[in-house]
Parts: structure tokens; C-alpha cells; sequence
């Protein structure tokens, strides 16, 4: 990337900490990357786990009304 300039000073850029300084800013980047890809992949699985939710629940509430049973229990009556 700097070796186009042909003003560039290469024993500066190979020096280690040069080299160190490259590698450390790879693996900040590859990092950000991966981290966005899991940021996606957990927004996808709670959208998915949300409408699995909702149509669970959905299915529940039509059997209650469709079979007329009350949608809670009497806790009033202790029937063991």
C-alpha cells in the first residue's frame, strides 16, 4: 500500500514495529468485521425466534377459543 509512493523509505516500512503496527491493524479490522457478521447473525435468530413465539402463542389462544375452554384457571377453587 506504501510501496507505491516513490518517495517511500522501505527499511522505515519493514522496520518490526512498522510490521507490528500492520498486524495489529488487520486483526482490529478483521475483528470489527467479525463482529458485524455475529451482530447480523443474532439479529436474524431473535426475529426468527420472535415470530416462532408469536405464532406458538397464536395457536394456543385459537385452540382456547375454538374448544371454549377460559383462558385462565379459577385459583380460587382448590381442587387438588
Amino acid at each position: 500500500m506504501f510501496f507505491v509512493n516513490p518517495h517511500a523509505e522501505f527499511h522505515k516500512l519493514n522496520s518490526p514495529n512498522n510490521i507490528r503496527m500492520f498486524q495489529y491493524a488487520a486483526q482490529c479490522i478483521g475483528s470489527v468485521a467479525a463482529m458485524r457478521y455475529e451482530s447480523r447473525e443474532t439479529a436474524r435468530v431473535k426475529k426468527s425466534m420472535y415470530k416462532k413465539n408469536w405464532n406458538l402463542l397464536k395457536a394456543k389462544v385459537m385452540t382456547t377459543v375454538r374448544f371454549r375452554l377460559p383462558l385462565r384457571r379459577d385459583v380460587s377453587k382448590n381442587n387438588v
